[in-house]
């Protein structure tokens, strides 16, 4: 065995078993979510998107978080996010079925919300416009409201 596979294997071993401590940096999102709508009940759920592949599409989230409607205002925490750039986006799933409800011509029956969009918009944010830079061990919020047709 060469002087380099066997310097290779010892390091993997100290990695193993934790005698080099390897830092992997991670970062919190907090979220704010306003002007919900209590007398719906229901629940809030947000997700994080890390990409503008898969933006808004079931399954594609990196995390997500789900919060009981007790109030108009609701706080919620994205933990050990790695760093990166990410669109928070929100729905109240007010019948249980983790879909956003349309009626005619696709216009929302539940409400919804995106980090860095504006109160009142119909549409979700482009990606670019919308993400929020995470760096290393950072904390960073975002405030969204809760927009409902």
């Amino acid at each position: 065995m060469s002087d380099f596979c066997k310097r290779r294997c010892r390091i993997t071993l100290l990695v193993l078993f934790g005698l080099i401590p390897i830092t992997v940096s991670a970062s919190d999102l907090h979220i704010r979510v306003s002007g919900i709508d209590t007398d719906l009940g229901g629940m809030i759920l947000a997700g994080v998107y890390a990409s503008e592949e898969g933006y808004l599409e079931p399954g594609y989230q990196v995390a997500s978080i789900s919060l009981a409607v007790t109030g108009e205002t609701l706080n919620g925490v994205f933990r050990d996010l790695p760093v990166g750039r990410y669109v928070v986006a929100i729905l109240h799933d007010i019948d249980g079925d983790t879909e956003m409800d349309t009626g005619f011509l696709g216009i929302p029956k539940e409400g919804y919300g995106f980090s860095g969009a504006k109160e009142g918009r119909m549409r979700p944010p482009i990606f670019d416009d919308a993400a929020i830079m995470l760096g290393e061990n950072d904390e960073k919020s975002a405030d969204i409201f809760m927009n409902y047709m």
